[in-house]
Order: C-alpha cells, then structure tokens, then sequence
C-alpha cells in the first residue's frame, strides 16, 4: 500500500486527555483506507489466520518492512493511536479490570508513549553496522554486524498489563523492520476489541495484523511458522509455547511470572519497607508479573512489620479529603480480579491457607474483588506458596536470618524479580550473591 504524501496531511489535534507527559510525536497522522481496515478486521477471524500469516508474510519478503523511513514512520503512527485515544484506553480497561484512570495512564500509557519517543529518536543509530574488534587474522576481512530484520513474528499478550504487553512488542518488531502478527489477552475482552479495532487504522494493515479470541486462536498461530515469538504471561503456557516453537526452531522471547520474594531484614526501615510493599500489592490488585509475592522476614520482625503494614494500608485507602477509609472492596481506586475464574483460583488459595489471616480476606463474588490480604503462619508447604498468586494476597514467613532466607529461595524457581530491604551493603551484597533474579531492588 502507498502512503499519502506526508505534506499532503494536515497535523492531527494533540489529545487533551489527561496525562502527566504530552507526546512530542513529529509530524502528521495518517489513517489508512476503510478498505484496508475492513480487511484487517476481516482477517482477525479464527478460519482467515492462514491468510493474515500470508500477507505478513508476502509484506515482509516484498522488502517493504525494511527502510528505515518506512520503520519511522509506523513507529511515529503507533505513537498516534496511543495519543489520540488515551480516554478509550482508560475506559477499556476500567471495563476490564476495574482501573482507575490515573493508574493505566501512569503505569501503561505514559510509559508506552515515553519509549516510542526513545525508540523514534535513535532508530537510525541502532541500526548502523557496527564495526567489531577481533584478532589480527581477520582485521583485514573488516568484521562488521548488521541488524537484520528476523522476519514474521508473533506476540501473545498476558492479561495483566494489556496495552504495555501487546504495544510494546510490536514496537520492537516495527522498529527492527519485522512485520507482524498480534494476539490480545482474551482475559481483557474491552482493551483487546479496542486495539483489534485501531491497528488497522493507524498501521499499515499489510504488515500488522490483530488476532482477536481465546485459546483456539493461540493454538493456531502457534502452529504456524514464525521467525520470533514473543510471550508474557504464566510458566505453564509458557512451556506450550516454547514446545510448538521448537517445532520449527523458531526463537522464543518468554517473559514470565514467579513468586517474587520481599526479603526484610531486621536493620530495615519498617515504615519505608511497609509503604512500598503495600503500594506493590495495591496496584493492578498485585495483578502485576513482579509484584510482592511473599515476604520473608525474621520472627522478632514480624509484629513490627505487621504494623507497619497495617499502617500504610490505612493510609493508602483512606479518602484523600475526608482522611476516613474506603472500604477496598467498594474503593473505586481499588482493580477487580480480571475474571471469575482467576477470583475461584484465589478464593481456593486462600480457603485453604493454613495460615492466619491478619488483615483483609472479605471477598466481593458478584464484583470480583478481594481485600489486600495478609496472612501470617505460612510455611513453604502452604497453598499461598503452591503457586504464583498474582493477586492482592501477600503471605508472610519467619525465618531465623538472612542465610535460611537466601536458602529457601534457592530451593524454588528463579524469580522474575527479588526485592530486599536493608540499610546493610553487607547484608544486601550477601543476597545478591548468593540468589538468582530477573531483577533485584534494595528498598524498593
């Protein structure tokens, strides 16, 4: 497809919409044909992948991909769909998991916005060939690395954050000249309607396509041969994932969960650690990948943490006017669980605790809601450690120092992210050494 020539275009309005960073896109927008777009949503039917694989396909083999300009340009329109439609995003996923608006606006739109601009503003400095040292054999034959462009990639999006976990992705395949194909998070039936509807008018619908649907859908794409795959989401897909992709060798990026451990030590600031534990477990409804997961803390620490937790909880559903508290279960700032089944799997977690529940518990069915809970009393053998939680359930276990700690994490998974808190380098150095994370954080 031909673009309009961009000084045929008159500049789109910038959005008014509430943000706390307006985007400094370059240059005008352009929304493709309506036939294009009927196209794109034709093929986002379950009995059409086939013919969306194809046109990704023939659109990247055609070259068209390639150019940096071309690149910048779709990077600059994706730019433009998240601008222009910052209040349809806001009350998609207010439908979807209850959010406020400040809460996707800060934690999903702002940042997407933020890295467009990074990637728009550097993309031609990435993609130059670099020269490489080597060995005084080869110095003649002047080593080099080109980016190449992989091809036909596909990205299966996790329901937690779906705007960061789908755009994100298709901002690195646009950016290292792929085309591609995406699968929204069916858990978040609103935002993936809205994203299944705008890509088509902003990008070009020859090189990304949108997949609507549930497992079927995913099922399908998974059989077809991609050149990358890029998930997020639960370890168990994860592994189906990996196993179809092997089938044909096809490279797999999997961004995954895990029980991410809160290590508190005895020298910490209770009142800081509290504060930010607590915030970690409010946001998304601790429906985040490296959210809080447990806290692991010695028994002469725990009361004075309880506290400390209680403390930052009152604070942070209290009524910002009347300082009185909300209770989280009718608190408009306060995300539902994303569906019925997920609210089962945490209610089921939580009835079989053999812990003590110290704080919260009440569950709203009808709503999909539940308090941000602490429980006290857990050991490794409980329900709350069978599995990743990914809600605002936070148990709590005593261990006698530092070295049991940095045992029983070693015993389980890798955790996607590790966060300790102390006022000892020391203590914090020894942590660090002696565990493996995705990331790792000192009181924070």
């Amino acid at each position: 497809m031909d673009f309009t020539p961009l000084e045929q275009i008159q500049p789109r309005a910038q959005s008014n919409g509430p943000t706390a960073a307006t985007m400094p896109m370059r240059g005008p927008c352009i929304e493709y044909s309506s036939a294009s777009a009927a196209l794109a949503c034709l093929l986002s039917g379950s009995v059409l992948l086939a013919a969306a694989y194809d046109t990704v396909n023939q659109t990247f083999l055609s070259g068209k991909a390639r150019p940096l300009e071309w690149r910048k340009h779709q990077i600059k329109q994706l730019g433009f769909l998240v601008q222009d439609n910052e209040d349809a995003f806001v009350s998609a996923l207010e439908q979807d998991l209850g959010r406020p608006a400040f809460e996707t606006i800060v934690a999903e739109l702002n940042p997407i916005k933020a890295e467009i601009n990074e990637v728009h503003d550097h993309l031609e400095k990435w993609a130059k060939p670099k020269r490489v040292k080597t060995v005084a054999m080869w110095k003649l034959s002047k080593p080099t690395v080109y980016s190449e462009p992989k091809g036909r990639t596909l990205t299966v999006c996790w329901k937690s954050d779906p705007i960061t976990l789908l755009l994100v992705p298709l901002l690195g395949a646009i950016s290292a000249g792929c085309t591609a194909i995406v699968k929204p998070a069916e858990q978040s039936p609103a935002t993936a309607a809205l994203i299944a509807s705008l890509l088509p008018k902003y990008l070009d619908p020859t090189a990304f396509i949108c997949i609507t649907g549930a497992i079927d859908q995913t099922t399908a794409l998974l059989k077809l041969k991609f050149d990358h795959i890029f998930y997020t989401g639960s370890g168990h897909v994860g592994k189906i994932v990996a196993r179809a992709a092997s089938e044909h060798l096809t490279p797999v990026t999997l961004e995954l969960g895990g029980k991410s451990p809160a290590v508190v030590l005895d020298d910490a600031n209770l009142e800081v650690s509290a504060r930010r534990i607590i915030w970690a477990k409010f946001s998304n409804a601790g429906q985040i990948c490296i959210s809080t997961d447990y806290i692991l803390c010695t028994p002469q620490t725990e009361p004075k943490l309880l506290l400390a937790l209680k403390r930052a909880l009152a604070e942070f559903i209290a009524d910002p006017k009347t300082k009185s508290a909300v209770p989280l279960l009718e608190n408009q700032n306060f995300c539902r669980i994303v569906n019925k089944n997920h609210f089962n799997r945490l209610s089921k977690l939580l009835d079989a605790t053999k812990g003590e529940i110290v704080v919260g518990g009440k569950r709203d069915e009808a709503g999909n809601k539940i308090e941000v809970t602490l429980v006290r009393g857990v050991d490794g053998d409980d329900s709350l450690m069978s599995e990743e939680i990914f809600g605002p359930i936070l148990p709590i276990l005593t261990l006698p120092n530092k070295e049991a700690m940095v045992d029983f994490i070693r015993k389980r998974d890798t955790p996607l992210a590790l966060y300790v808190f102390t006022q000892s380098t020391k203590n914090r150095d020894y942590i660090f050494e002696h565990t493996r994370s995705g990331g790792f954080l000192q009181n924070d």
